[in-house]
């Protein structure tokens, strides 16, 4: 008898913990934990757009770069997601775009998240920087940035960089001519171009061109929401 009571008292603990881990409590319960309604997700233009990387000296962290291109994609997607998130009606939000993509003509925009672990760095905007930016087009020739800025990151963005945002990197801005002294296009159907983040001892780069998948840290699926999304 108390073999039996002790076996039922372990067969219901058992199946509590099979199924409160098996299914989330807000999905049986909506009414207790209200989810809201979810939105377009816009952030699938992340695949194509944002490569990380970390450095390394040895087995030490030196740094750790996250670079969002601001290609016209991500830019309609931040303006989706800002129209949905402040009510803009149709009217706002094509003037928004026109206005977004029209930066484009001017300027190669990115975000850049960074963590720089040395202790005498201050910031990429400082002219004795000890991590510098700037660009090498595939015919060679190297670009240097109009302006690096740290930002307070909109929070449309902070949704589009998911988990890799964190209060211990900071935020940037760097901006790109999109065009030479003379006026020619850097940027023609042949010409790519590669970001370099540079110190005086090591350089890392950041290339478009290539597949998402060179630049995946580790071997996690990019469809598990924990890894790509959160």
């Amino acid at each position: 008898m108390l073999i039996k009571r002790n076996f039922l008292i372990f067969l219901s603990i058992s199946t509590l913990l099979f199924f409160t881990s098996c299914i989330k409590y807000h999905k049986l319960s909506k009414e207790e934990t209200p989810q809201g309604r979810n939105l377009p997700d816009y952030r699938h233009v992340v695949y194509d757009n944002l490569r990380s990387k970390t450095i390394y000296n040895e087995f030490s962290t030196l740094a750790h770069f996250d670079v969002l291109r601001l290609s016209d994609e991500v830019r309609e997607a931040y303006v989706n997601i800002n129209a949905d998130k402040r009510g803009k009606d149709k009217q706002a939000k094509k003037a928004m775009l026109r206005r977004q993509l029209e930066e484009n003509k001017h300027w190669i925009s990115m975000y850049i998240l960074a963590d720089i672990r040395d202790k005498n760095h201050v910031s990429l905007t400082d002219k004795n920087s000890l991590w510098s930016p700037f660009i090498v087009l595939s015919d060679g020739r190297k670009v240097m940035p109009i302006s690096i800025k740290e930002v307070d990151l909109e929070p449309e963005y902070q949704f589009l960089f998911g988990y890799r945002f964190n209060v211990f990197k900071r935020s940037y801005e760097v901006k790109f001519p999109v065009a030479n002294a003379q006026g020619e296009n850097y940027l023609r159907d042949d010409i790519t171009y590669t970001l370099i983040m540079s110190s005086p001892a090591k350089q890392v780069e950041y290339d478009w061109s290539r597949p998402q998948d060179f630049y995946m840290e580790g071997k996690r699926d990019i469809r598990d929401d924990d890894y790509y999304w959160i």
